[in-house]
């Protein structure tokens, strides 16, 4: 559960009250997300990556992995242009018998081994907001005061205000009909 801190914005939708909060307990995506490729990192003061990883083998589809370590943490697969803070921690990878099962072909072409390293990327980009404490939720108000939504663990912020958008909208959805009914039998009862 986390700590709900006060929001570092609030805007409103539809007479009700949407506030935007950091996550503080947010989700690690190696441990807790059915991840692709495998992350096997070394650093001597961070655990990092997949706790059950090993090196890559010979034939597997590997980038290198990077780390910036300076003020907080960050994470890529092409490197940061500071030598001082930064050098490569290890790799992510994935199986070639794992990108045959998943792609369900026998034939690795060089069109399928880019879209694997997308893939491998993306899941390197989730990491890193993860470890620079890029992850965010929302709490919906009503008119009141009262909590009537809230969700975390979003790694992009314009997703968690959409989706807290959409959550109003559904509200007003699902209850409207109800309200009407509520007037219409109070109308008739008169």
């Amino acid at each position: 559960m986390n700590d709900v801190c006060d929001a570092y914005e609030t805007f409103e939708h539809k007479g009700f009250t949407v506030e935007m909060h950091w996550d503080t307990d947010p989700i690690n995506p190696r441990k807790d997300y059915d991840n692709f490729g495998t992350m096997y990192c070394v650093h001597g003061r961070y655990t990092l990556g997949d706790t059950d990883a090993y090196p890559p083998q010979d034939d597997d589809i590997v980038l290198p992995l990077y780390l910036y370590d300076h003020s907080g943490v960050a994470m890529n697969t092409t490197g940061f242009s500071c030598p001082w803070d930064s050098g490569q921690v290890g790799y992510i990878y994935v199986s070639r018998d794992q990108v045959r099962h998943e792609f369900n072909t026998k034939r690795i072409t060089s069109k399928i081994i880019d879209r694997v390293k997308k893939l491998l990327v993306n899941e390197v980009e989730t990491y890193d907001k993860y470890l620079r404490g890029e992850c965010y939720g929302y709490i919906v108000r009503d008119e009141d005061g009262e909590e009537v939504d809230s969700c975390w663990g979003f790694d992009d912020e314009e997703y968690c205000r959409e989706q807290a958008i959409s959550a109003i909208d559904y509200e007003l959805r699902m209850y409207a009909p109800c309200e009407q009914l509520t007037l219409e039998i109070r109308h008739e009862s008169i």
